[in-house]
């Protein structure tokens, strides 16, 4: 399983610009407070979940190549699909 610590110490970049631990941390709390990833996290404040675990909308947002925070397709799609039947 990868681990944040090998990620970082392999040289991280993120469209040109190194990624630091905290920007990991914010990326992963924000991913999780939107929806996107679960996991447990670990106690001393960490904002992340330490063992990520990409949830439904999460894969919804992969599969449709949506934009991070875009509305969920699905409800469009289940009223296109009510119409169709």
């Amino acid at each position: 399983m990868p681990h944040a610590h090998d990620f970082l110490t392999a040289g991280a970049h993120w469209f040109g610009e190194p990624v630091a631990e905290e920007d990991l941390h914010e990326v992963g709390r924000w991913l999780k407070e939107q929806g996107y990833i679960d996991g447990p996290g670990v106690s001393g404040g960490r904002p992340d979940p330490l063992r990520v675990k990409i949830t439904p909308l999460g894969s919804q947002a992969i599969e449709h190549e949506l934009p991070l925070g875009a509305p969920d397709p699905a409800p469009s799609t289940r009223a296109d699909s009510a119409r169709s039947g």
